[in-house]
């Protein structure tokens, strides 16, 4: 079980559920988090991370801002699909946690323990094509977010000189939120893959 767990392949609940129960019949449940942690930091050094790094070093073939941020977005849902099992089986450990089944070791709850150790491991040390592409990925966001806010707070109560200023800015070619042309705008998907990623982060 534990080299089938180290090679990748996908660590579902059930899993843990029989393993604890084996445990149990020991009278070692209390290992059952220390198993979880060591399982899920031989996963995260020796195939998890790679595969994100890996993801990401497609970023030299991508010409464009757009293709870029779609990149990000794609390696950041990769890595919450291959963080999905661990999580459900963390909720899990949590319940026995919380009813008294299994004995949680030193402080910070078991929730902070995992993320830390996520965090720790895929960001100890970034290049710096990550940070750039990080970097331009929330910059744009706020660019979007900016311009968004700017167009609600003007809403119908602009001043001559504002609808002056929106017409000219309705001339202008490019998206003043996303600086693509406007037949172009990913404005919108641009929203949508920052609050995934951010969700992740």
């Amino acid at each position: 079980e534990t080299s089938r767990l180290a090679s990748g392949s996908a660590f579902v609940e059930d899993d843990l559920h029989a393993a604890l129960e084996t445990l149990r019949q020991y009278g070692l449940q209390s290992v059952a988090l220390e198993w979880f942690m060591e399982m899920l930091q031989v996963d995260l050094q020796k195939n998890i991370a790679a595969e994100f790094w890996d993801f990401l070093t497609q970023r030299e073939n991508m010409v464009t801002e757009q293709q870029r941020s779609k990149l990000l977005y794609d390696a950041f849902c990769m890595l919450d699909q291959r963080l999905a099992p661990y999580l459900c089986s963390l909720k899990y450990l949590e319940t026995g946690i919380e009813a008294g089944l299994i004995t949680s070791v030193g402080p910070g709850t078991l929730k902070d323990k995992v993320y830390t150790m996520v965090k720790a491991v895929l960001f100890f040390s970034t290049v710096q094509p990550f940070q750039e592409i990080i970097h331009e990925f929330y910059t744009r966001a706020f660019s979007i977010y900016a311009h968004q806010d700017k167009a609600l707070r003007n809403g119908d109560s602009m001043s001559e000189d504002e609808d002056e200023n929106a017409a000219d800015d309705m001339e202008q070619l490019s998206c003043a939120g996303c600086n693509a042309v406007k037949e172009r705008c990913w404005c919108t998907t641009a929203v949508e893959q920052f609050a995934k990623v951010n969700h992740v982060l």
